[in-house]
């Protein structure tokens, strides 16, 4: 249950609000620990900076 409400906001912030992946990840891991004191999703954090971005099947294509 965690994983999925854990994706739900992150992809919110990525998508909606246009977040880099990074920084949808930190607002993401910070709203977890503010409003239910879970730690968990700073496990997720350790992965990816601020200004990482996920890329398009378009993009990853251009490249080779």
């Amino acid at each position: 249950m965690f994983g999925t409400e854990f994706a739900y906001r992150f992809f919110t912030c990525y998508l909606d609000k246009r977040m880099t992946a990074g920084h949808a990840l930190q607002t993401t891991v910070r709203w977890f620990a503010k409003n239910y004191r879970n730690p968990l999703g700073l496990t997720y954090g350790m992965v990816c900076g601020l200004d990482s971005r996920i890329t398009t099947s378009q993009e990853g294509t251009a490249d080779r």
